[in-house]
């Protein structure tokens, strides 16, 4: 029998931005703001790209390593590190409000650096 899906009853915190990730060469996907969303809930984030053929990439807590903030060329990126195979290692979240993401991820117990 196949376990169910886990899916929270309500979203915490929601933002609209852009979304990249994979490697450029093998595989690479990119959502420029506001064509992606992050959905994050002390149990689970969700990245989703609107209007796209790619998959919700979803990351339970526990598999979440590190959140660090990283520098593009004109916004500022949230860098997610997991150990799930099945999403693209390389995972960033574009946004102007990337000071409160982290603040609202450390919140809800993430490991935020």
């Amino acid at each position: 029998m196949e376990t169910p899906v886990r899916r929270p009853a309500y979203w915490e915190f929601e933002l609209a931005g852009g979304v990249s990730y994979g490697q450029r060469g093998v595989y690479f996907f990119s959502a420029r703001w506001p064509f992606a969303v992050l959905r994050a809930s002390p149990r689970e984030l969700r990245f989703h790209a609107r209007w796209s053929w790619e998959p919700d990439r979803v990351i339970g807590r526990e598999h979440v390593q590190r959140i660090t903030l990283g520098r593009g060329l004109f916004l500022r990126g949230v860098r997610f590190e997991h150990d799930l195979a099945r999403v693209p290692r390389q995972l960033v979240f574009w946004t102007e409000q990337s000071k409160r993401l982290l603040t609202e991820l450390r919140a809800m117990g993430y490991p935020v650096d």
